[in-house]
């Protein structure tokens, strides 16, 4: 695709290249192991993407931030920078509830009933899931669809 759809944003300093199209099919073609990671990116994008209508679509508020959190948390599991139960998170509450389809007023309370429950502490730019099991039971998580690798 030439054109897209959608724009990024980072919420923390990044470093981002630029490559053209030509460039990137001579390294596919060149480096066909790089054409075969492309190529799972693209459908580990798709399978968080039908997640993500999922749960907006399926789940209360209460699910919503709780698969959120689940999600964030396994993914920085995934990769090294979290033991999945203590997560630094530059996410601010106000980037938290429309990301998960609700207001901020909704999203405080939500995140105030989750930590009164025991399940998970949101404060600071920190995340802390005191009862992982919880979690994933409120938010119906089920992380297949992120195709971790066999531990």
């Amino acid at each position: 695709m030439r054109q897209l759809d959608h724009n990024g944003a980072t919420l923390t300093t990044c470093t981002v290249a630029a490559f053209s199209h030509e460039a990137v099919c001579r390294m596919v073609v060149d480096h066909s192991n790089l054409g075969r990671l492309l190529w799972f990116s693209t459908l580990l994008d798709a399978a968080m993407r039908r997640e993500w209508v999922f749960r907006l679509g399926r789940l209360g508020t209460s699910g919503r931030i709780a698969h959120f959190f689940s999600e964030i948390a396994h993914r920085l599991q995934m990769v090294g920078i979290s033991d999945g139960l203590k997560s630094a998170l530059a996410v601010q509450q106000a980037d938290l509830a429309p990301a998960c389809g609700m207001t901020n007023v909704r999203a405080d309370r939500v995140v105030s009933e989750l930590r009164q429950r025991g399940v998970v502490t949101f404060t600071g730019g920190n995340v802390d899931v005191h009862d992982i099991g919880a979690l994933h039971a409120i938010a119906e998580f089920d992380e297949r669809y992120l195709y971790p690798s066999p531990r």
